[in-house]
């Protein structure tokens, strides 16, 4: 391809409208350019990038036996699939199934000054799979599927930390692929003494031993203006953890739950929805709570009614708490478990944070930051069931499938990749991921012996099914040199008088210092070799 073909121009200021780096070395070399408004466009160097990136994911999947859907884009794609398997899987026979779509996918966007990593909406390839008891899933466990994501991955030469992560009530595993960075504002926490990792929502940690002390007599004490946990402990002189918090939220629109954690941690709405099995659950309105006779900053489960009540495993070891006195500008001191209020459930529902304790080794847990490039989820055979997908087994019975769920996000991977592969002149992309492996600089391109060294290059190249990107603008060679340092192709080639003084065409890695000359038909075994 012809340089003056690809509808982009090379930027030597630094884009004011990016923040990250790595991102404003893909618009300054022509990849991506922010839009008014926010989005994103990805130029032709941007697109060819993230094709030979989806190439990649598809490869992987054929050879996993997967078959590809045409999904509308803008809506989940899982709820499109149990759509359609509602009408097509019958038998077990046609088991196991696995489909994938490339498409849209919705994310977490982050700020538009974060490039291809702030996208609310960014490319991917999905993939579903459906089994049988007895013909378990690619991918499951640490199989085919994460094989391959692990191989995708080691090609990109791009280092990724995958995470326990649950996101739902109808999860039975999760995980999620995350490339660290500073910028990025998705959490997980990790262990450097046994390795654990996982996402808040999903992990586990040991608590501190309880306190021994004797139950102290129940006191009612004023505390004005004290609706928060912070501004409680800072009135009454303690700390956030003698202190109960109460979290009112409303499961299925019909009832109200209070759960109930010490002081200093937050809920985990993730495991109370898995505890309660129903992610139809949200905030209750001050209404909603002020109807059980509850008193929005001053609730308390002591006395109350109307509402099921969860407690954290901690509370039920902690005595003497302050909670709300279910009246407003007072608190109750000395509050216990068993003595003054009782739970319909118990179970682990605190969001683990930086700090706590290891599950496994005691060691405390790290908070780490970056961007998700990746997840893999299964769900529950119950949940197909709901979605009205069943199937004939072996012995005639109707029985749901187990469902498993893989997402790549293609269009992050290439601005993580831009993150990770840059240098002072420009980005130095592994192959995996360049949308051309050579790029070709013609310098002299008037004169008769250098035009036709320049075609029978490239003509050799094309033998080879090598395409290259061919500058032979009438620029000097220093814009040239700079252009090609920028977009980052793994080869250079320079066809240049001096170099056909000396054999040949000029040949240079963009990540090392040396050049040689090669004969023109050397070139392609250059390349061979080395992809």
């Amino acid at each position: 391809m012809q340089f003056l073909q690809l509808f982009s121009q090379t930027r030597r200021e630094v884009p004011a409208d990016l923040s990250i780096v790595g991102q404003q070395w893909l618009a300054r070399a022509g990849y991506i350019q922010p839009l008014e408004g926010g989005p994103v466009a990805l130029l032709p160097l941007g697109e060819l990038a993230l094709r030979r990136l989806e190439g990649q994911i598809r490869r992987g999947l054929m050879g996993l036996g997967a078959m590809e859907l045409g999904l509308p884009s803008g809506r989940p794609a899982l709820p499109m699939v149990f759509e359609l398997a509602r009408s097509h899987l019958r038998s077990y026979r046609q088991l196991p199934a696995l489909l994938y779509r490339t498409g849209w996918q919705s994310s977490s966007g982050l700020s538009h000054a974060c490039g291809l990593l702030g996208e609310r909406a960014a490319w991917g390839v999905e993939a579903f799979s459906l089994s049988g008891s007895q013909n378990p899933p690619p991918g499951e466990g640490k199989k085919e599927m994460e094989e391959m994501l692990e191989r995708f991955f080691a090609s990109c030469r791009l280092p990724v930390e995958s995470a326990e992560d649950l996101s739902s009530a109808h999860e039975v595993t999760g995980r999620t692929w995350f490339y660290p960075h500073p910028s990025g504002e998705e959490q997980w926490l990790g262990c450097e003494g046994c390795g654990y990792t996982a996402t808040p929502a999903a992990a586990r940690f040991r608590r501190p031993p309880a306190l021994e002390e004797a139950p102290a007599a129940l006191e009612r004490v004023a505390t004005p203006g004290c609706k928060s946990i912070a501004a409680l402990a800072a009135f009454l002189g303690i700390p956030e953890s003698r202190t109960a918090k109460a979290v009112f939220l409303t499961l299925n629109e019909s009832r109200l739950v209070f759960a109930v954690v010490r002081g200093d941690r937050e809920v985990n709405e993730v495991a109370l929805r898995r505890l309660l099995g129903s992610d139809r659950l949200r905030p209750a309105t001050e209404d909603e709570i002020r109807s059980i006779g509850a008193v929005p900053g001053y609730a308390s489960p002591v006395g109350l009614k109307g509402a099921l009540v969860v407690v954290d495993v901690e509370v039920t070891h902690s005595s003497n708490l302050t909670a709300g006195a279910n009246e407003e500008g007072f608190h109750l001191r000395n509050v216990c478990f068993g003595r003054d209020f009782v739970a319909d459930l118990v179970a682990d529902i605190a969001l683990a944070s930086a700090g706590d304790a290891c599950p496994h080794c005691g060691s405390p847990l790290l908070a780490r930051r970056g961007f998700s490039l990746a997840e893999s989820r299964s769900y529950s055979p119950e949940f197909a069931a709901e979605q009205g997908v069943r199937f004939l087994n072996e012995s005639g019975q109707s029985v749901p499938p187990r469902v498993k769920m893989d997402r790549f996000s293609l269009a992050r991977t290439l601005g993580c990749l831009a993150e990770e592969h840059h240098d002072g002149n420009g980005l130095v992309l592994p192959e995996a991921a360049a949308p051309f492996l050579v790029q070709v600089v013609v310098l002299d391109s008037k004169k008769p012996e250098v035009a036709a060294m320049a075609r029978a290059l490239e003509q050799t190249l094309t033998g080879a099914g090598i395409e290259a990107l061919v500058d032979d603008r009438p620029e000097s060679p220093g814009v040239k040199f700079n252009d090609a340092d920028l977009i980052g192709l793994p080869l250079r080639v320079t066809v240049s008088e001096r170099a056909i003084g000396q054999g040949g065409v000029e040949v240079k890695w963009r990540a090392r210092p040396e050049k040689w000359i090669l004969r023109p038909e050397e070139v392609p075994g250059l390349l061979q070799a080395r992809f």
